[in-house]
């Protein structure tokens, strides 16, 4: 991987108990990207019941190896939750366009 590169579709799924959140039910959600904060919709897409998120160079340039990775999703009805925290190799999640 060479960072600086553009780079896009970082696939996130979010998941309660086992099943993808229903897209329907989601009003917004905060990717949280080590500090790097992108946001759906406007940041991201979603088909299939994954998000994909883009990271464009300047984005690229800030990770190192490693990121902490966590998503807010806030829901149509008001209610706000926080993913758990994951530790990523960030060579895995980055795609060339």
């Amino acid at each position: 991987m060479k960072q600086g590169e553009k780079y896009t579709n970082v696939e996130v799924t979010i998941t309660e108990l086992g099943s993808p959140v229903p897209i329907d039910t989601i009003k917004e959600v905060e990717f949280m990207f080590g500090n790097i904060t992108k946001k759906y919709p406007e940041d991201a897409t979603f088909a299939n019941d994954n998000f994909y998120v883009t990271f464009e160079e300047k984005d690229t340039l800030q990770f190192g190896t490693h990121t902490v990775v966590q998503s807010k999703v806030r829901f149509n009805d008001g209610d706000t939750i926080l993913t758990n925290k994951k530790l990523i190799l960030v060579n895995t999640i980055l795609r060339k366009e």
